[in-house]
């Protein structure tokens, strides 16, 4: 029996429910001059603007053993309503503005992403959130020594930061990114990942693996129960040598989420960045290239002339238009007869900065970065100080270190350990801070840390002991090297008075001496000793 794809088995849909055509609606929503959308669209129209948004549904896909999942029955009423998206009460004018905003394809990102902001939107985020490092923390005792080993050779040998802040780049630019763990050897990636199937010294690393190579295969339970875990997760991922790789033995990361009628057409990836930002960047650009547009054609002017003998002369009109044209620069000198009124009209330039970089803010906006990050530049328009952003953007640098480079790097350390040393080390990856304080900060911290420290302890709130573990622990204080546990000796009181009347006496020796000399400098003679 032939199968059907979507839109077949949505005209069956239509045939068994509406046995009589309906009449077509009068238009709610009369046409307008300004609009580039039709503001009233016959069905036909509104089924391609759908196909626009939803050009994949499941059936478009195919299980492991080759069937398709179209079903040989007529679909349920409640199941064919979910892709009948053009019955909604929306006007024309409007859905046609947002149902073209379509998956573009992973080829049209690659080329968008040629331009220089929406590189930067891309690139500059995954640099900065790996630009901290991290450490290696294990809840085993393991010989630091070893740390510092596989903390190295991550670094060198298998390039761990370059994988996990390429992986995000990806993420941004295709919506989705696939990490596969490269062995020597035979390594079946079919199955489910098992760390024991790691053979000794295996391991060469991750390798970054683009969408457009990779296809998602699934299994009856991924693509037909909702109720399962892994619904509309694909189960496999088959690369052009038909090499299977399953969920398990690979990181995959999605640039946000999409509904599930939208999975397929976004290959069960997120949405990409080049597709959420071009429309912005090509009118930020726009407003920008009209600027020395203006600057050179900013002064119109307006004069008196016999429009009759221009239509009955125009070459000679042309010609001496052009001459004015020429000479009426800076550099030259406009001629004009007495009796000519001639009239100069200057357009206002003032503000027009302001509108550029608006435009580039609200391109900061889509990639969710501070507009002085994004433009190397003062904000200009909102009269924004930059600080609240720069919070925001810190907060989303840390998501991407959690969310997507965190898993990664544990993978890694997951597999190194258990192909160098035999065995699953247990480690994990912590990355240090993105926002360090400057010095003047760390040393107003210290002062109140210290201050409040000591009035604990003055009254009895924490021990001496307590307050050296607190200073040891914090990482600005300076004083990791101390011992919590070796409290000095304080002086008994007698002791603690002697040693201020001391400094007392010296503190007056060097007055009367600093006087002495004063006054020996004074009347020139030498002071005694």
């Amino acid at each position: 029996m032939k199968l059907m794809n979507f839109m077949e088995y949505y005209d069956l849909f239509k045939r068994i429910m509406n046995k009589e055509e309906k009449t077509p609606q009068e238009d709610k929503y009369p046409e307008s001059l300004f609009t580039s959308y039709k503001t009233t669209l016959t069905d036909a129209e509104k089924e391609l603007l759908t196909k626009k948004s939803i050009q994949k549904t499941c059936y478009d896909f195919v299980a492991e053993d080759g069937v398709s999942f179209a079903q040989d029955s007529a679909p349920s009423a409640p199941m064919a309503s979910a892709f009948a998206l053009y019955g909604a009460n929306i006007p024309d004018v409007i859905y046609s503005h947002f149902c073209a905003q379509g998956f573009i394809g992973y080829q049209a990102c690659a080329v968008l992403k040629q331009n220089w902001i929406i590189n930067t939107a891309c690139t500059v985020p995954a640099e900065d959130a790996i630009q901290p490092d991290f450490e290696i923390e294990s809840k085993e005792d393991i010989d630091q020594e070893i740390i510092k080993d596989i903390k190295h050779k991550s670094s060198v040998k298998f390039h761990i930061n370059d994988v996990a802040r390429n992986i995000v780049i990806n993420k941004k630019t295709f919506g989705q990114a696939l990490a596969i763990p490269i062995f020597s050897g035979d390594y079946d990636y079919s199955v489910p990942f098992n760390i024991d199937a790691i053979q000794p010294n295996s391991y060469l690393g991750f390798k970054l693996i683009e969408p457009y190579w990779i296809v998602p295969e699934f299994d009856n339970e991924s693509i037909s129960n909702p109720a399962s875990l892994h619904f509309y997760e694909p189960t496999r991922w088959r690369l052009p040598n038909n090499l299977t790789v399953h969920r398990s033995q690979c990181i995959h990361i999605k640039n946000g989420s999409v509904p599930d009628i939208l999975k397929p057409t976004y290959f069960y990836g997120g949405v990409p960045l080049p597709q959420m930002i071009y429309s912005r960047v090509y009118a930020a650009e726009k407003v920008a290239n009209e600027a020395p547009m203006l600057a050179m054609t900013k002064r119109l002017y307006v004069m008196d002339g016999n429009l009759a003998n221009i239509s009955a002369n125009q070459r000679d009109a042309e010609k001496q238009l052009s001459v004015m044209n020429w000479m009426r620069d800076n550099y030259g000198i406009l001629v004009k007869n007495p009796e000519d009124q001639i009239q100069q009209i200057d357009t206002a330039l003032a503000d027009f900065d302001s509108l550029i970089m608006t435009q580039y803010q609200l391109v900061a906006s889509v990639a969710q970065m501070p507009a002085t990050k994004l433009l190397k530049t003062t904000p200009k328009g909102f009269n924004a100080t930059g600080e609240f952003e720069l919070k925001d953007y810190i907060q989303s640098l840390q998501a991407l270190q959690e969310n997507d480079m965190k898993p990664l790097i544990d993978r890694h350390l997951q597999i190194y350990s258990k192909s160098k040393y035999g065995k699953d080390l247990h480690l994990t990856c912590k990355f240090n801070p993105i926002d360090i304080p400057t010095q003047e900060t760390k040393a107003s911290l210290n002062t109140s840390l210290a201050g409040m420290l000591a009035q604990l302890v003055s009254a009895g709130v924490i021990s001496p002991e307590e307050a050296r573990e607190k200073i040891q622990a914090d990482e600005f204080a300076g004083f990791n090297f101390i011992n919590a546990e070796e409290v000095p000796q304080q002086e008994n009181e007698e002791d603690q008075q002697a040693i201020q009347q001391f400094l007392a006496m010296k503190q007056n020796n060097e007055v009367t001496n600093e006087e002495d000399n004063s006054k020996a400098d004074s009347e020139g003679t030498t002071p005694d000793r």
